[in-house]
């Protein structure tokens, strides 16, 4: 096989699993597809994930009972046994809310450009930063790093037309701008050298015209 291709012999009938060696370290399973989150195999009759099955098959001296396998790599199509380890379903839905803010390492300046990027559909954009679309969809609509973007969330289903405040910050000629939408009204509060001293002035401006 390639260089950067492994393969998993499984045994009996059943067929191997492939997988594409990438830069970072992934291992980024080819050969199965997804049901549901993650890849699955059948194994005597009944599916399993394959990362879970494969983690199990590493660690038999592990119970497992009870246990999640989870991604310390945050890819969900990996199964490099380095980069999974075991622990309670609490942990790894607190790596869930944890690494939604951290996961990607996306700097202030890539954050903005996913939120505010006008030339690049979601799908582009999710491409462009190797992240989920639902993390695209998540910063445009405020529900993640509202505190660059300073998009408020207002639920999934609302009409634009009636969003009250929208709040947003945008790069223009190198320098950062902020916009203030309230009503349909932009209010330019002014541009900054750095996000830091925007999102201080943003912050500022938006305490100013609540009292």
């Amino acid at each position: 096989m390639e260089n950067n291709i492994g393969r998993i012999q499984v045994g009996g009938d059943h067929k191997d699993i492939i997988y594409m060696i990438m830069e970072n370290g992934c291992h980024e399973i080819i050969s199965h597809a997804e049901r549901g989150t993650y890849h699955g195999i059948k194994i005597d009759g009944k599916t399993e994930y394959i990362h879970r099955w494969y983690y199990i098959e590493m660690h038999p001296e592990v119970d497992m009972t009870g246990l999640d396998v989870r991604h310390k790599c945050d890819n969900r199509h990996c199964i490099n046994i380095n980069h999974l380890e075991h622990g309670t379903r609490k942990e790894n839905i607190n790596d869930c809310y944890i690494r939604d803010r951290h996961r990607f390492k996306l700097s202030n300046d890539e954050i903005l450009d996913i939120a505010f990027n006008k030339t690049l559909t979601n799908k582009e954009i999710a491409e462009k930063y190797n992240i989920n679309v639902k993390n695209v969809y998540k910063i445009r609509n405020g529900k993640t790093w509202s505190s660059i973007t300073g998009i408020k969330y207002l639920g999934d289903k609302i009409n634009k037309k009636e969003n009250p405040m929208k709040f947003i910050i945008k790069f223009n000629e190198n320098r950062w701008r902020v916009l203030v939408k309230i009503k349909n009204k932009n209010h330019h509060v002014g541009y900054f050298e750095s996000v830091e001293d925007a999102i201080k002035a943003r912050d500022e401006y938006l305490e100013k015209i609540k009292t």
